[in-house]
């Protein structure tokens, strides 16, 4: 144990082992608010810990993805969606699932992903809440763009839709950030995503 802890620490100062991180579901300030972020904290905090404070100082290099290891293309991940006029059996909306025929093009282990949205605790309900309030927010400004085309908008007018979407909720925000819940954004406009971010790669990184 003690061996353990030793080795913790000293990565603790290791440059290769230094990533940005975010609270991870600790954040508290915005929980005393009188309309608080559930996407930053949400109790149990304990139980919706996420990323690095659900990790907390266990070394699991050879088991897990690190931020550096994910390809820019194609999304490993999937996200389970209600589908419409039916309900989600099981899974959370919201939660995210390996897309295993994107890892193995990726040659990435599907095991290895999954090990990583354990680790990171990445389906607690505080992130599953969050990513389906993004998608049903999406799902919202699609309608309303369909609605604007009239009835018995063609494929090639949907698609355009669809392009333009992509494009605009993927672009980088103005201070040089990517927006919150990119990789949510990301696998509902897919396949389109794809040729955006290919157009503008570093936009996915």
């Amino acid at each position: 144990m003690k061996n353990m802890k030793l080795t913790a620490n000293l990565f603790k100062f290791e440059i290769t082992n230094l990533f940005a991180a975010c609270k991870g579901g600790t954040q508290t300030n915005g929980a005393k608010t009188r309309h608080p972020d559930q996407s930053r904290c949400l109790p149990p905090i304990k139980k919706n810990r996420s990323c690095g404070e659900a990790k907390d100082d266990n070394v699991m290099d050879e088991d897990i993805l690190k931020p550096s290891d994910l390809p820019i293309s194609p999304a490993l991940f999937s996200i389970t969606q209600k589908p419409q006029g039916g309900i989600v059996n099981k899974v959370k909306e919201g939660a995210l699932k390996v897309n295993e025929n994107a890892c193995l093009q990726a040659g990435i282990d599907p095991k290895k992903v999954e090990a990583t949205i354990d680790t990171f605790n990445l389906n607690c309900d505080r992130l599953c809440l969050a990513r389906k309030t993004v998608l049903e927010k999406l799902e919202e400004d699609f309608e309303l763009e369909l609605a604007d085309l009239g009835e018995n908008p063609s494929d090639n007018q949907i698609k355009s839709v669809l392009e333009k979407m992509a494009k605009y909720n993927l672009a980088v925000n103005q201070d040089g950030t990517l927006p919150a819940f990119f990789s949510t954004i990301r696998i509902y406009f897919l396949p389109y995503a794809e040729s955006v971010l290919a157009q503008s790669p570093q936009n996915g990184i």
